[in-house]
């Protein structure tokens, strides 16, 4: 084992060895969670599967089924670590594997037909510098293979300066988010790493359970992941609209936007036309979004 300072998380990503050290400081709340929000004094924290937990003198005080925002701890695979407040800073300290200590998958088939999964790929070494104009039109072209291929809708994506959101939501009883995923960052990698950047070696996933995948929740999540450019600063309040590296994409329908006023409408009748005729219709025209067609 050897001791990581704060200030080298990177070497996490780089090393086959277990590393255990300070993983993690915030000099304000941890998004999402009560726990942090709390007068907390001491406490501790662990993974089980893909959920992590923390504990506090007042009992389980914060859950999350994806990474904790903004902080590298939860985004490493930590199995075991305390936490504790000084003044107004939060601080974590914890033991986390290597980049090699491969996440743990739900069963294959929670993956195909209709399931809803919230993707998250985060660069190596949480490298920036490559999201500009150019990146986000050639993502779009890949994602836009790889979707098609598996009969897969995005009504969300959101690309962050070292990280990547995606809601899936599959159309057919064949789609197949795995293998989709694979695909797609097969072929992001073979671009990125013409830069010299790429993805980590997984990607992290959260497949919605049934009370999560009502229309009302789903809307919540996706408004949820639009908002991440607020929560880092990188829009005003309420201008997650503007920022210019989200997106939606439907195979067959470039026109949809993910905030138009009636884009749910759009998309379920989009969805539910190619849910009853599949991806390719032969010798027939695809009705536009809005058209009553789809929805018959």
């Amino acid at each position: 084992m050897t001791v990581v300072e704060f200030a080298r998380i990177p070497d996490l990503e780089t090393t086959d060895r277990l590393f255990v050290g300070l993983l993690a400081k915030s000099a304000t709340h941890w998004d999402l969670l009560d726990f942090w929000r709390s007068p907390l004094r001491f406490g501790i924290c662990w993974t089980s599967g893909e959920v992590r937990y923390a504990l506090g003198s007042a009992g389980l005080l914060a859950k999350s089924a994806t990474h904790w925002d903004l902080l590298d701890f939860w985004r490493s695979p930590l199995r075991i670590g305390i936490c504790w407040t000084s003044g107004e800073v939060r601080y974590a300290l914890g033991l986390v594997m290597s980049k090699r200590d491969h996440l743990r998958r739900l069963d294959a088939n929670a993956y195909r037909g209709n399931a809803v999964v919230h993707w998250t790929m985060t660069m190596r070494d949480r490298r920036t510098g490559w999201l500009d104009a150019m990146f986000y039109h050639h993502f779009r072209e890949l994602l836009t293979h790889s979707l098609f291929r598996y009969a897969i809708a995005c009504p969300i994506f959101c690309l962050m300066p070292d990280h990547m959101h995606l809601i899936w939501i599959g159309i057919l009883d064949s789609s197949d988010q795995k293998l989709a995923m694979k695909h797609l960052r097969t072929r992001l990698n073979q671009s990125l790493r013409k830069i010299d950047v790429e993805l980590q070696d997984q990607p992290y996933d959260h497949v919605l359970r049934p009370e999560e995948r009502n229309e009302t929740a789903i809307v919540e999540t996706c408004d949820y992941l639009a908002r991440n450019p607020e929560r880092a600063e990188l829009v005003p309040l309420d201008g997650y609209a503007e920022y210019p590296y989200s997106g939606c994409l439907v195979p067959g329908y470039p026109e949809l936007k993910p905030f138009q006023p009636d884009f749910w409408t759009c998309f379920d009748r989009a969805t539910a036309y190619l849910r009853k005729n599949g991806l390719v219709v032969e010798f027939a025209r695809i009705p536009e979004a809005g058209e009553a067609g789809e929805s018959e």
